[in-house]
């Protein structure tokens, strides 16, 4: 061990953190984190024991931003004491404390948090290279590419997936590669490789909030009818940190039985049941209403609506199930009473040909010199909101100049992210859809809420369109096919969209006729 360059000439600490790591290979992690913690006070300059102490806690903590930060310093100060380590774990532990100092960092600078990004993905995928018979190296690179899509060109869900099979492919039981295998597997609408991942996670008997959430997704997995799921009963037992999970995991899959539907219609149930102060917080109101609208049940989405409601009311009343004046005024309190960003009304008030209340947004943020927010977030915000006032003026050249001129790299911030599609659209009008699929091709980030609503299905849509105009065949096909399995259940006013899809799939069929 000595020899090894492990990290700490201490017996005492040596012995403790590799007995943590047999718990953290079988993802035991509040065993884990007991052991890693005695490696720590018998050597507190113990790079590997800091970083796995940051990783376990990762798994446990609840979602506090402080609660986090606390957990990233431990990666930080591994960072620290990062010398005299054999080659493969000084680059681990640089990677995880790069990966803290981003996380820590995410509201900053656009170009920083990309740059960060940048070198942690490609720290990972030279050890990926140097290493590539390591599972560690390949589970920490899909951890990586899973929580950060968003800043990398061609990073996608699909390259995250990859990355954890590798890792299961070298180490089956090292168990925490298969933890996202799941969500990924749903989020390509492959429910049997969801319900074969899960099962192989459970097999290794692993405890905590993660296997929680799994069986209860192998209920929903198993089920041949919706009337199969023990719903009650599986909101009457699970916890707060499994549920959220389950309720994530569950949005993207687009089954016939609409189990994300069925999940919101018994979290009432879940918050009268829970002993967790948390389950308070949660605004069951609202993730049913998303939850409907997402699978094209507008109208019932829409008779939900209220001040609790307010992110999904700018997609339902552009989609008309929202008359324009109810709309209008509740957008307005919302934003006098700051309950939602701004940057989530500028497509409504575009296509409302509002130019008051742009002008206004205008104002506000050109008024904006050295505030507290990031100047490459403003710069980004203004381009949005004077091209939408452009759009309202029916200017498309000018909206997708203003577009244009501000690369999406310097802001990272939810209301940047939903003008993409704006910008593709433009793109679109002006017959430059190659450059229009380069911003489609991005994956939905999982922390983007807003754009999980009926953007989810409608971002398919455009995508399948613009890959048919290209010739993409495949994207067309599988863009098409989440198109008809989310609204295939929808209210009418959705159906001709339905029914473009299914043309769709079947001239993309292996056997359709082909033309002379």
């Amino acid at each position: 061990v000595r020899t090894a360059s492990i990290g700490s000439s201490s017996l005492p600490a040596i012995k403790a953190y590799l007995t943590g790591e047999q718990f953290y290979r079988r993802s035991e992690w509040d065993s884990a984190a007991a052991y890693y913690r005695v490696a720590i006070a018998a050597d507190s300059t113990f790079a590997p024991a800091l970083r796995h102490l940051n990783d376990v806690l990762g798994w446990t903590l609840p979602t506090d931003q402080g609660e986090r930060d606390d957990r990233y310093r431990y990666a930080l100060l591994a960072g620290q004491m990062n010398h005299g380590l054999a080659p493969r774990e000084s680059l681990l532990v640089a990677a995880d404390s790069m990966f803290a100092a981003l996380q820590m960092n995410f509201g900053h600078e656009g170009p920083l948090v990309f740059s960060r990004a940048g070198r942690l993905l490609s720290t990972l995928e030279d050890g990926s290279r140097r290493f590539p018979h390591d599972p560690e190296v390949w589970f920490k690179l899909g951890e990586a590419r899973y929580h950060n899509l968003v800043f990398a060109s061609g990073v996608t869900y699909a390259s995250a997936r990859e990355a954890f099979d590798r890792a299961i492919a070298l180490d089956s039981m090292f168990s925490p590669s298969y933890i996202h295998m799941p969500d990924l597997e749903l989020r390509a609408q492959d429910p049997q490789a969801a319900a074969h991942y899960s099962r192989a996670y459970l097999a290794l008997q692993p405890q905590g909030a993660q296997a929680e959430y799994l069986r209860a997704l192998l209920a929903f997995l198993d089920a041949k009818s919706p009337a199969a799921v023990p719903v009650d009963s599986i909101v009457r037992h699970i916890s707060f940190q499994a549920l959220t999970n389950l309720s994530a995991t569950l949005f993207t899959w687009m089954d016939p039985s609409e189990s994300q539907v069925l999940l919101a219609r018994a979290l009432p149930e879940y918050v009268r049941a829970s002993s967790d102060p948390r389950a308070a917080g949660i605004n069951v109101r609202f993730l049913l209403a998303q939850a409907l609208a997402t699978r094209g049940h507008l109208t019932e989405a829409a008779a939900l609506v209220d001040s609790t409601t307010l992110s999904i009311i700018p997609e339902l009343a552009r989609l008309g199930v929202i008359p324009a004046n109810r709309a209008d005024h509740l957008m307005d309190v919302a934003v006098r009473g700051g309950f939602v960003n701004p940057a989530f009304l500028f497509r409504w008030w575009a296509d409302r040909g509002d130019t008051a209340a742009l002008r206004r947004m205008a104002t506000h943020f050109d008024t904006m010199r050295g505030a507290s927010l990031p100047a490459a977030y403003l710069t980004a915000v203004r381009a949005a909101v004077h091209g939408h006032l452009d759009l309202a003026r029916h200017d498309t050249a000018a909206a997708l100049h203003d577009f244009v001129a501000v690369p999406d790299s310097i802001c990272v911030f939810d209301d940047c992210v939903i003008s993409w599609f704006t910008k593709a659209q433009l793109l679109e009008a002006h017959h430059r859809d190659r450059e229009a699929m380069s911003i489609l091709r991005n994956d939905i980030p999982g922390n983007y809420y807003e754009l999980l609503g009926p953007g989810l299905v409608l971002w398919h849509l455009e995508r399948a369109r613009v890959a048919e105009r290209l010739g993409d065949a495949k994207t067309e096909r599988s863009d098409y096919a989440f198109v008809a399995a989310a609204w295939q259940h929808a209210d009418s006013s959705l159906q001709p969209a339905v029914a473009e899809a299914r043309a769709a799939l079947r001239r993309l069929s292996p056997d359709a006729p082909r033309r002379p």
